[in-house]
């Protein structure tokens, strides 16, 4: 029986990469949307195959050859100071990849076993709060509740085909090569970690290997459908998260605390990412059946961070 194929779009990412990996590992054949070759272009690497693309042009190809997809791509929300462009380019390349599929799948009569997006818990808003976050909660009406809220829309579209379609609303995933914990690092093993604003702001964070894992349970377990919270559900703040890492490297956590005011001058509105964060459930995952491998933060900062 010849192996399943699933596409991945964004499967250069963090998340992407390491999905593909344990794809590969459980015997399934990756294919990756990129956008480093043009429109139209194919290639094969070492037994994976990719196709260029754009936004605005996904390759009827790839999607036909596919058993199951995996949405990943988006534009970086952080990196860039958020003009109305910059909003525009953060929400299109989440839905238009979603419409592109449906609009594809619809018109070639293509079924798949299953389409997987990514969200993220921004849904719930940029806020602090001490509710704890279940998906029966609306999205929130600042930027990054309308994101998520137009991007899961997109995948709606797909559901609506009678695809099984999974939303995976992510927190903050931890990992030694990339994202957020990367890029603390470097200031923490010099002993200079410290605080973000008030500190008190909750730290929704999930392990890249659990991530990963739930992504697995998401494509094989038809159980799965709708919208699941893709984070440990944990009392874990900023203050405390950097305490964690701080023990876990044998290194001080004295340094004041970054005031907020400062992150607003600098990142405008994108400060909110920093000193904003909320608590959600991991409830309705478990009941589908998945098992954290890492609750607890410093067995999840041990692993990642100590050689």
């Amino acid at each position: 029986m010849p192996a399943k194929t699933i596409l991945i779009t964004g499967g250069r990412g963090l998340v992407g990469r390491h999905l593909a990996e344990a794809l590969e590992t459980g015997g399934y054949r990756v294919a990756v949307l990129t956008r480093s070759l043009a429109p139209g272009r194919r290639e094969e690497r070492a037994g994976r195959f990719f196709y260029g693309w754009t936004h605005e042009q996904m390759p009827e190809e790839a999607v036909l050859e596919a058993d199951a997809i995996v949405h990943l791509a988006g534009a970086n929300i952080f990196d860039r100071r958020w003009t109305s462009a910059r909003r525009q380019l953060i929400i299109d390349s989440r839905v238009k990849p979603s419409l592109q599929l449906a609009d594809i799948l619809r018109r070639r009569g293509k079924k798949l076993e299953a389409y997987v997006s990514a969200s993220a818990v921004g849904y719930y808003g940029m806020i602090t709060s001490e509710e704890i976050f279940t998906e029966e909660h609306p999205p929130a009406d600042d930027f990054t509740g309308l994101t998520g809220r137009l991007w899961e829309e997109a995948a709606d579209e797909v559901a609506r085909l009678g695809i099984r379609t999974v939303k995976l609303r992510t927190g903050i995933a931890l990992a030694r090569d990339g994202g957020a914990l990367r890029k603390m690092l470097p200031a923490f093993r010099l002993g200079l970690g410290a605080p973000v604003g008030s500190g008190r702001q909750y730290f929704p964070w999930i392990h890249i290997r659990d991530l990963t894992g739930m992504y697995l349970l998401a494509l094989e377990s038809e159980g799965l459908e709708g919208a699941y919270n893709a984070a440990v559900q944990s009392d874990t703040t900023s203050r405390s998260f950097g305490a964690v890492l701080a023990k876990v490297l044998r290194r001080p956590y004295f340094m004041p605390a970054i005031p907020g005011g400062l992150l607003h001058l600098i990142l405008g509105e994108r400060a909110k990412l920093l000193l904003e964060g909320s608590r959600v459930s991991a409830e309705k995952i478990k009941k589908a059946g998945f098992v954290f491998d890492f609750e607890e933060l410093p067995l999840a900062v041990e692993d990642l961070v100590r050689v």
